[in-house]
């Protein structure tokens, strides 16, 4: 996707805000963008890179969330511990 060269801000905002971070990198390195167009997909490259969305990682989760992403190996997990612990006690 190719940022086009509009005059109207608002609009080329809102095309550049859609793009991936590198299509607007790569737009801009190929250069051929006016300079209102170069200067809106910089704004919002620095705005991208500089102001940082937070990253949504597992430590910012919440734990059922977390463990509902878990939950195939926390039951096996359960499965091994319990089962372990039948032959262990079969043992004695």
């Amino acid at each position: 996707m190719t940022i086009p060269n509009l005059h109207d801000r608002r609009a080329l905002e809102s095309i550049v805000a859609q793009m991936d971070t590198a299509a607007i990198d790569r737009a801009l390195d190929e250069g051929g963008l006016s300079a209102f167009a170069r200067e809106v997909a910089a704004e919002e490259l620095a705005r991208r890179v500089f102001g940082g969305e937070p990253h949504v990682g597992a430590r910012f989760l919440p734990l059922s969330t977390w463990l509902a992403d878990r939950a195939g190996v926390c039951l096996l997990v359960a499965w091994y511990v319990a089962s372990l612990a039948g032959v262990l006690g079969m043992l004695r």
